[in-house]
């Protein structure tokens, strides 16, 4: 029997975990193809949704940890996709906030069914989620004090 490194054991987890998000991944978007969207538009139309009127960059940065340039970016192409719109927070004010359009709003609803992922995951018991949520959580925890805390 060859003994495994602590190492490869290190590596054999990064690739459960890596094979676990790329199936769900392509669970997800073949879930999403009839709305023609990506899983991630999907995941910032649902943002855009829940923060309302909050729907700024600086608050879709810190609702997705990613840093604000990469929300811009993604912002851009989704209102050039015609999904979402910019507005004005106050009459000639710099600051903007977005808002889903009729088309957003349509993809929006038919996106927040999430079946694929619900299926998936009831493999788990109640217990067993949250036992796994607790143990991302203390990889994400130190992944953070390694690397620092995302936006």
């Amino acid at each position: 029997m060859i003994k495994k490194s602590p190492l490869s054991e290190f590596q054999y987890s990064r690739k459960l975990l890596g094979k676990a998000r790329r199936l769900m991944l392509k669970a997800r978007k073949m879930e999403l193809e009839p709305f023609q969207i990506t899983p991630r538009q999907a995941a910032f139309l649902n943002a855009i949704s829940e923060l309302g009127e909050r729907a700024t960059l600086t608050e879709l940065s810190k609702y997705h940890g990613r840093a604000v340039n990469t929300i811009s970016s993604q912002m851009t192409e989704m209102e050039a996709d015609g999904f979402i719109k910019k507005v004005r927070v106050m009459p000639k004010s710099k600051a903007l906030r977005f808002e889903l359009t009729e088309k957003g709003l349509g993809a929006h609803q038919g996106a927040v069914q999430n079946s694929s992922l619900q299926e998936i995951m009831s493999a788990l018991s109640e217990r067993e989620r949250k036992h796994l949520d607790a143990l991302l959580m203390t990889l994400i925890n130190r992944a953070e004090t390694i690397s620092g805390p995302n936006p």
